[in-house]
């Protein structure tokens, strides 16, 4: 069918890797990165990626035994990762980096302005770090997590605030009238959620970094809880039901009050 030649065409794009004329391959313990700007920057990707796998595995766990090193592919302009995007069937138009889970790639470009280069490389690799324990995952878990790594600073062991994280409370400050809270983020459709990412992404990291954080009997381990019971099958629905519905009434509070000292943090 055409889905499967398309689907087969993409594989095979993939296995291959992009048109380049020069091709700067490192390889790392679980990463194979290749570019064709520089070795320099194949070699740093790798480290990052690297560096950030150790805290994802602090927060949830190792990564299978059997699992064969992940390829990502670094491309040195828009316009040479647009064209590998549409040969591989990918609609990657307004991004800076994908993890293609179908393909198991991760494909990124370099921007001129680097500033927020390492943020994609550790969202989009906190995409590829959980895929490898269950696909599908909600939303507003996966891109939460992903922006809660991607916009801090990763230090051993732990992620640590800098200057990025208040310019996130800023953008909380602006989005939080568009909020809707906690079960109902958690039980959004993709559909809906991608409706409006631009707020629901905001809304997500602000959820993710107070339970990360929370020093709060009630909700630590919270995160983990949810996250085993997908990995162990349950739906969405039903890791909800289980983890999070006997205290939702408190959280909801909760996120308020948190959303609210975030705003507030904008202001200083």
């Amino acid at each position: 069918t055409p889905a499967l030649e398309e689907l087969a065409a993409g594989v095979t794009a993939a296995r291959r890797g992009p048109h380049w004329k020069t091709t700067h391959r490192k390889k790392s313990r679980n990463f194979e990165v290749m570019s064709d700007h520089s070795a320099a920057l194949a070699q740093d990707v790798g480290n990052d990626l690297e560096q950030a796998l150790r805290i994802f595995t602090r927060y949830f766990r190792p990564f299978p035994e059997t699992r064969r090193e992940a390829r990502v592919f670094v491309f040195s302009s828009r316009d040479a990762y647009m064209e590998y995007a549409r040969e591989l069937g990918a609609g990657l138009d307004h991004s800076a980096g994908a993890y293609l889970p179908r393909l198991g790639v991760l494909v990124i470009w370099m921007p001129v302005d680097r500033a927020d280069f390492r943020a994609t490389v550790r969202h989009e690799g906190f995409h590829q770090y959980v895929h490898n324990f269950a696909e599908n995952l909600p939303l507003w878990f996966n891109e939460g997590y992903a922006e809660h790594f991607g916009n801090a600073e990763l230090g051993l062991g732990r992620v640590e605030h800098d200057a990025k994280m208040f310019r996130y409370a800023q953008r909380v400050a602006e989005a939080r009238g568009d909020f809707v809270g906690v079960e109902r983020l958690m039980r959004m459709p993709r559909d809906e959620f991608m409706a409006n990412a631009r707020v629901r992404y905001v809304e997500a990291w602000a959820l993710v970094r107070m339970l990360a954080e929370t020093r709060e009997p009630a909700y630590r381990g919270l995160l983990r809880g949810y996250f085993d019971a997908l990995v162990a099958g349950r739906s969405a629905d039903t890791a909800f039901d289980e983890v999070v519905k006997p205290v939702i009434r408190e959280l909801e509070i909760e996120f308020r009050l948190y959303v609210e000292r975030l705003a507030l943090e904008s202001d200083d």
